[in-house]
């Protein structure tokens, strides 16, 4: 009878040998699993970054309500708000000489803010269409530092300059 115990002692010492033997092995496996996984994700950091040539903001419809892009020139960087009917209302321009904000309503640029990199800072304001024949007023400090001020008539024609 001890002989008959001794042997099934024997085999069950032998199994839990082979069981912990491929136990160790699993575990090894695991771990080395586990340590490669935090060297390969160490050895490539998460993009923090997104790098392209311009960005467009959609609505629900698709439309297009915001763009963020390079200058049609490539001298600079622009920032388009658009309306619900994809028309510029709002711009911020930059390149390496001038800054500017404009706003726009029905296509036509209605006031701006612009700022020259060491230079002068200008507000205009528009009545109508931007060219040399509507009314316009600005103001601002100009190249030399001075400051000025003028309105011009329907006909271009400088109605107050100052100084």
């Amino acid at each position: 009878m001890q002989t008959t115990n001794e042997a099934s002692l024997l085999e069950r010492i032998a199994r839990l040998e082979r069981h912990n033997s491929r136990f160790r092995l699993a575990m090894t496996f695991a771990i080395g699993s586990i340590f490669l996984g935090l060297l390969i994700g160490a050895t490539f950091p998460a993009q923090k970054t997104i790098e392209a040539q311009g960005f467009v903001l959609v609505d629900q419809s698709g439309k297009h309500r915001a763009e963020l892009g390079m200058l049609p020139d490539g001298s600079g960087v622009r920032l388009a708000l658009l309306d619900e009917k994809g028309v510029s209302r709002l711009q911020l321009n930059t390149n390496n000489q001038d800054a500017g904000i404009s706003l726009i309503e029905n296509g036509e640029l209605r006031a701006s803010l612009n700022a020259r990199s060491g230079k002068h800072v200008m507000l205009l304001i528009q009545k109508e269409k931007f060219d040399d024949k509507r009314n316009q007023m600005a103001f601002g400090y100009m190249d030399d530092g001075a400051p000025k001020i003028f309105i011009n008539d329907a006909d271009a024609k400088t109605i107050l300059l100052q100084p």
